[in-house]
């Protein structure tokens, strides 16, 4: 493989894309509450709310980076299999996420007692970010 080959726009773009995704997953509109009461946090109570916020800047950054190191495999996996299009790097999204994502998270669930609900939407966030990202990369050759 050429490292030539390798598109860090487009590794930059499905970074970003992921992240979007994940304010917009939490946020109050969509996952955000249940998210929230599932873990036993109390959205409307200020000094939680504060609490939470601490350090919230090296939180992002970790996970920006965590990103940008998925996005980068990602794209490794899409360039080695020449995924073809939109449509291949969505197919593979899925299955990395099917393949690796899912079951460790599942495993994790299980053994760790999680609740059900958050299961369902910490997966579900992930499969939608690797199905963007997946989508990106492979669209972006």
């Amino acid at each position: 493989m050429r490292w030539t080959a390798i598109n860090y726009m487009a590794i930059l773009a499905a970074g970003i894309a992921s992240m979007l995704v994940g304010f917009a997953w939490y946020s109050r509109v969509l996952f955000g509450p249940a998210w929230a009461k599932c873990r036993g946090i109390d959205m409307n109570d200020p000094k939680q709310s504060q609490e939470l916020k601490k350090g919230m800047g090296t939180v992002y950054a970790a996970s920006f980076g965590a990103t940008l190191l998925s996005a980068f495999a990602l794209c490794l996996l899409v360039v080695r299999i020449q995924s073809g299009g939109v449509l291949g790097g969505l197919k593979l999204g899925l299955v990395v996420w099917l393949g690796f994502t899912m079951t460790v998270q599942l495993s994790a669930a299980r053994f760790g007692h999680k609740n059900r609900t958050l299961f369902f939407i910490d997966t579900g966030y992930q499969l939608v970010c690797y199905l963007a990202m997946g989508a990106i990369l492979g669209g972006w050759q």
